[in-house]
């Protein structure tokens, strides 16, 4: 048997998208000899696809891989170890959101766009918004465990503990009307 090997074609330069600035128009860079360093995204790339992308209207494939290695390597953060059982779900919602976003980027807008910081910064939004979601339908979780005598997540029953220590101590300098029953004389020297 014989393996037939297909060579992918790549775009020649009268096929690939020029990108106008307000500056001058750009091209994608023409391949070399030399092999360059390669970084996960760059911006070029990134430029190349948006534009082509918004030529048809509609998200190209290699776009939306490009998309997917940025929520990857965005959600392998360390700031986000901690929430493991919500990884997917947060991948998602970012997933979900740059579909929602990605027609917005508009690089005529910039002298030098920068396509990789925008949505760099629509995933980290993604991910944030997750997370206050979560914690907030958790606490309410957890407050209702307390109703119930359940035992609720240790962190929470600490905070939760600390809130009804300050309301103690609060409430122990007033009186039924809420009226602070303790005065505080201060005395003044008068410079006379």
């Amino acid at each position: 048997m014989t393996k037939i090997v297909t060579k992918k074609s790549t775009p020649t330069e009268k096929e690939l998208p020029v990108v106008k600035l307000k500056s001058k128009a750009v091209t994608p860079k023409k391949k070399t000899g030399k092999k360059r360093v390669k970084k996960y995204l760059n911006n070029a790339d990134l430029l190349v696809q948006l534009a082509l992308s918004h030529k048809q209207d509609k998200m190209t494939e290699e776009l939306a891989k490009m998309f997917n290695v940025l929520i990857d390597r965005y959600a392998s953060k360390g700031r986000f170890a901690v929430t493991e059982s919500f990884k997917d779900d947060m991948k998602a919602n970012a997933q979900i959101t740059i579909v929602k976003f990605w027609k917005s980027f508009k690089a005529e807008k910039y002298d030098k766009p920068n396509p990789f910081a925008y949505f760099t910064t629509v995933v980290r939004n993604a991910f944030y918004q997750y997370q206050n979601h979560e914690r907030k339908h958790r606490d309410i979780k957890n407050a209702m465990l307390i109703e119930v005598e359940k035992s609720p997540s240790y962190a929470f029953m600490a905070n939760y503990e600390e809130e009804q220590r300050i309301e103690k101590d609060n409430y122990e300098g007033t009186n039924i009307d809420g009226d602070i029953t303790e005065t505080v004389v201060h005395s003044s020297v008068d410079d006379e």
